[in-house]
């Protein structure tokens, strides 16, 4: 069972970001190459890289590395100044990185089942690791959730709302073909 917190803020400043379609072979050579980039601008590395997947399907993913100070961008990094997730919900995970996915699923369950409504990807957080013990691992993933909670009710009803509007459009359509049906009958027997 996964540790999950509710009222959670994440914020950081000084980001160097790499956006764009990314393998889970590439990671680590994108991150080496931010990371000399920081480097030749005379800045420095002052935490753990996070990673955030806006879609699994396309590879969508942003690499964040916490620096400590501002930089320029270049045509393939972006600076960033600050991230901040207020009202999120954060899943603790611990133990082998590979078995992330499951710490996700209870999250996306979690929030399923609350009728919460998510507002962000899900910013993964490496708090600690241990290149001898891959068990020894800590990764906090963070989702920022809608603070109002009649959005989840709000969308349903509009859903249905809709839903009902096309019953109502499409049986007065197909109404509307029978009669034009009937009408070219009558024109064609006449």
């Amino acid at each position: 069972m996964v540790e999950i917190l509710s009222g959670q803020m994440l914020e950081i400043d000084n980001l160097f970001s790499y956006r764009g379609k990314i393998k889970s072979m590439e990671l680590e050579e994108i991150g080496k190459k931010m990371e000399e980039k920081v480097n030749l601008a005379g800045a420095k590395r002052i935490g753990m890289p996070i990673t955030v997947t806006y879609g699994v399907e396309n590879d969508t993913m942003e690499i964040l590395l916490p620096i400590d100070r501002e930089i320029s961008s270049t045509d393939e990094f972006c600076y960033k100044e600050r991230i901040k997730i207020v009202n999120a919900l954060v899943a603790k995970h611990k133990g082998n990185p590979m078995k992330l996915q499951n710490t996700c699923n209870e999250l996306n369950q979690y929030i399923a089942e609350n009728k919460l409504v998510p507002i962000t990807a899900g910013y993964n957080v490496t708090k600690k690791t241990n290149p001898i013990d891959i068990e020894d691992t800590e990764i906090d993933v963070y989702v920022g959730i809608n603070p109002n909670i009649w959005n989840y009710y709000l969308l349903s009803g509009i859903v249905y709302c809709i839903l009902y509007i096309l019953i109502i459009v499409k049986g007065q359509t197909n109404r509307n073909i029978r009669t034009q049906s009937w009408e070219s009958k009558v024109k064609i027997l006449s």
